[in-house]
C-alpha cells in the first residue's frame, strides 16, 4: 500500500507539471502570434495593412569652423536675422550626406604676372584639396526650389582649412580627419542628416558653401550650426540656432520676402570674401605648389644678382 500511494502522488506530481508547460506554452504561442501579427502590420505588404512610420532624421555631428584672422570691431560682421541670411544664399537645402571627398582637380597656382594674380594648373610638385560633399536633398527651406536630388557642394582648399577636425589625406591617399584645435568640433559622418545655404557660382555652373556654415540637428532636435571660432568669423544667424524641429525652421523662413536690402547686401559682403572676386581656392578649388627653381652659383636673372663688376651674360655672372 505504501508503494502504491507513492506512486499515485509521483503520477499526481508529474500531471500537475504537465499543465503548467501545457499553460505556458499556449501563452508563448499566444506572444508570437502577436509579434508576427506586428510584424506584419509594419512591413507595409498587400494585405491593406499600415506601412511603417517614416524613420526620423539621423542626428548629425559638424566640424567647427575656426579662423585666425584679425578684424576691428568694425570690420567684424554681424549676425544676421534669419530672413536676411537665407534670402543672401540661393537656396537653403536640407538632405541626407551621401558622400565626402577630397579633390586634387581643378587646382590653382599664384602667377606673378600683372594683371593676373593665379592661373588653373597641372603640373604640381604638390596639392593641397578642395572638398566636396554630395547631399542627397530632401528639402529645400528656402530659395530655388528646384533643387533636387543627388548636388554636389564644392568647399574650396581656403574653407576646409577652417575645419576642426580638418578633412585631409591619409597616408595611404584615403580620408581621414585630423583635429587641428580644441574645438567640440567632430567629423562629418556619411548617412548624417545635413543642411546648407549655398551660392550658385554661375561662371562655373556649381554649388558652393562659400564661406557659409553647415547646420543640422542636435540630440534635443533643434537646429545647430557648425561652431564658429575667430573674429572675421561670419556668424550663424540669429534666433536660428536652437530653434524646436526642421518644420519650425522651415516655417519661419517661409514668410521671408524673396529679396531684402539686408539680404542683398550680406551677398554682395560674402562674393567679395568668398566668391568670384577671390580666386577659386576660395570657393571651390584645390591649392597647387610648384617648387622654386634651385639657383645655381654664379647664375642670375639680372645684373643685380652679380657681385663687383660683373654681369649677367646669359644666366651666368662674369666680369666686364
Amino acid at each position: 500500500m505504501q508503494v502504491h500511494s507513492a506512486f499515485a502522488k509521483l503520477t499526481h506530481d508529474w500531471l500537475i507539471l504537465g499543465i503548467v508547460l501545457l499553460v505556458a506554452g499556449l501563452s508563448g504561442c499566444q506572444a508570437s502570434s502577436g509579434d508576427s501579427s506586428e510584424e506584419a502590420s509594419s512591413s507595409g505588404s498587400d494585405l491593406g495593412v499600415v506601412s511603417a512610420p517614416a524613420i526620423a532624421p539621423l542626428r548629425g555631428s559638424l566640424p567647427a569652423q575656426v579662423e585666425d584672422g584679425n578684424c576691428s570691431e568694425p570690420e567684424r560682421p554681424k549676425a544676421p536675422a534669419a530672413c536676411p541670411w537665407a534670402t543672401s544664399a540661393d537656396a537653403v537645402v536640407w538632405g541626407v550626406l551621401k558622400e565626402v571627398k577630397l579633390v586634387r582637380s581643378p587646382a590653382v597656382a599664384a602667377w606673378n604676372i600683372p594683371g593676373k594674380d593665379w592661373d588653373f594648373a597641372t603640373e604640381c610638385d604638390a596639392v593641397n584639396p578642395a572638398m566636396q560633399l554630395v547631399i542627397e536633398v530632401e528639402r529645400v527651406l528656402a530659395g530655388d526650389r528646384t533643387v533636387q536630388g543627388e548636388l554636389t557642394v564644392h568647399i574650396g582648399t581656403r574653407q576646409r582649412e577652417q575645419f576642426d577636425p580638418m578633412p585631409v589625406f591619409d597616408s595611404d591617399g584615403a580620408l581621414a580627419w585630423e583635429k587641428v584645435g580644441n574645438s567640440d568640433g567632430r567629423a562629418l559622418t556619411v548617412g548624417q542628416s545635413i543642411g546648407a545655404p549655398l551660392h550658385y557660382i554661375p561662371e562655373y555652373k556649381l554649388w558652393s558653401l562659400m564661406g557659409e556654415s553647415l547646420f543640422t540637428l542636435d540630440t534635443d532636435a533643434k537646429v545647430a550650426f557648425q561652431e564658429r571660432r575667430g573674429h572675421c568669423i561670419e556668424p550663424t544667424p540669429e534666433s536660428v540656432p536652437g530653434v524646436a524641429g526642421l518644420d519650425s525652421f522651415s516655417r519661419a523662413l517661409a514668410g521671408c520676402a524673396a529679396v531684402d536690402a539686408v539680404g542683398a547686401a550680406r551677398r554682395t559682403r560674402l562674393n567679395g570674401l568668398w566668391g568670384t572676386r577671390q580666386d577659386p581656392t576660395a570657393f571651390m578649388a584645390a591649392s597647387c605648389f610648384r617648387k622654386q627653381p634651385a639657383f645655381r652659383a654664379g647664375g642670375c636673372d639680372s645684373v643685380s644678382d652679380c657681385e663687383g663688376n660683373s654681369v649677367c651674360v646669359a644666366g651666368v655672372c662674369k666680369k666686364g
